[in-house]
């Protein structure tokens, strides 16, 4: 089955935007005081995934409330349906990734990062029966092994898919000799993988300590953690984004939020806050806290910077197929956020 360029990624946060009851992305949820400034916001965030960290630390940790902007959190299953939430005016910031966010700046979409997210925390796992040639060698040998198999992605089109795209061309795999099947998030893609309806598929916290603590078995086909491969080492996940229109008519909730972002990363990168860390993990992602420890210890370090530099947007382009360079760096970032360095 084909790889999906960018421009599909774009197209299906489109058609989840078209199909959607949304109003202008410039809608506040509580309305705005006389200043501009919004009185309550909506932010989406990925269903129990620590993809959202940073902007479910931003709403839940208080730090957005200590700037005087009231937030709740919106769950959502898939990057599109983020995305779309955000256009249609369902939420007024979410976790964009680059796969999504690029297309549709090219495409005259009119939107502003207020800061950088996660990292990767991704990996190719398999089940041990799955009888994929060289899955005990390491990369590249154990991603060689794929061609013919199906992989389990969260959604078709969706930036997970564009990276596992960039880790299968990294072992000199052509995308279109697998079949990508959407298994999204983890509780629905545990009980796909334990079935056997797909060969591998794309490995990430909490997933892999749910299927480890049900006793399902299963093999790392890639370490990315210590560079086997390197290719997802600059990759970003997401990065909190909003609409030019939001932006434009509540500059003041953009600031806050802005200044929450960089609250939020002080917060993480301090090691003695690693309890809270985990505390806080098991109430978003509904984990034990034997888990949610463990999963802290697994990303960590998957936040590697709290500026959304120019060349770390421009570095995001290698993992878009497609796409030959960035989107205008200045016109898709927040002015006045202290995020953007």
């Amino acid at each position: 089955m084909r790889f999906p360029r960018t421009a599909l990624a774009a197209a299906a946060v489109a058609a989840l935007f078209l199909g959607a009851c949304g109003s202008s992305g410039g809608g506040a949820s509580g309305g705005q005081t006389a200043d501009g400034a919004a009185e309550a916001i909506t932010v989406s965030a990925f269903t129990k995934s620590p993809v959202s960290t940073i902007d479910q630390m931003v709403v839940k940790m208080g730090f957005l409330k200590e700037e005087g902007v009231d937030a709740k959190i919106l769950e959502i299953p898939s990057g599109p349906q983020m995305v779309a939430s955000l256009i249609g005016g369902t939420s007024q910031v979410t976790g964009g990734s680059p796969a999504l966010v690029y297309p549709l700046l090219k495409q005259g979409q009119c939107l502003r990062y207020l800061g950088p997210g996660m990292g990767n925390m991704y990996n190719l796992i398999a089940r041990p029966d799955a009888n994929i040639p060289g899955a005990d060698k390491g990369f590249p040998d154990s991603v060689r092994g794929l061609k013919g198999k199906t992989i389990g992605v969260v959604a078709r089109g969706s930036a997970t898919e564009v990276w596992m795209t960039a880790i299968l061309r990294a072992a000199g795999v052509d995308p279109k000799d697998v079949t990508f099947i959407a298994v999204g998030a983890a509780p629905t893609a545990l009980p796909t993988f334990q079935q056997g309806k797909v060969d591998a598929m794309i490995g990430y916290p909490p997933l892999n300590q749910m299927l480890a603590a049900q006793g399902i078995k299963y093999t790392f086909l890639t370490d990315t953690a210590h560079g086997k491969p390197d290719t997802l080492k600059n990759m970003l996940q997401v990065g909190s984004v909003t609409t030019c229109d939001f932006a434009e008519k509540h500059p003041e909730t953009v600031t806050a939020y802005c200044n929450a972002i960089q609250k939020a990363y002080a917060f993480l990168r301090d090691e003695k806050n690693a309890p809270a860390m985990a505390t806080f993990l098991t109430k978003t992602l509904g984990v034990d806290s034997k888990t949610a420890t463990d999963i802290w210890a697994e990303i960590k370090t998957s936040f590697p910077s709290d500026k959304f530099t120019k060349e770390l947007f421009d570095e995001q382009v290698q993992f878009l197929p497609g796409m030959d360079h960035a989107p205008d760096y200045s016109s898709a970032m927040q002015p006045n956020c202290v995020s953007v360095g």
